[in-house]
């Protein structure tokens, strides 16, 4: 693609990669327990050097963590990029 620079060859780590574990939670609706509920629960396992899964309970808490993380990568690569740094 013109215009995107891929620092893979420099050694710059320009990327993040999780393990996406999706399962569900709690029980069908039944004539015994009629507002029992199915949720979907997610689970980001780092695939690097990184420790720790971290758990979400809904998916819209799932997409605000990777928002999040990769606004600060992009921040941290401008801030390094305007220090001389790469």
């Amino acid at each position: 693609m013109a215009g995107i620079n891929n620092n893979w060859q420099e050694g710059e780590r320009n990327y993040r990669a999780f393990l996406l574990r999706c399962w569900q939670e709690g029980q069908l609706p039944n004539e015994e327990e009629p507002r029992a509920a199915l949720a979907w629960r997610f689970a980001l396992v780092p695939i690097d050097d990184e420790p720790g899964a971290k758990g979400f309970a809904c998916l819209e808490d799932l997409f605000a963590y990777l928002g999040a993380e990769l606004k600060a990568e992009t921040s941290n690569y401008l801030s390094a990029r305007k220090g001389g740094n790469i």
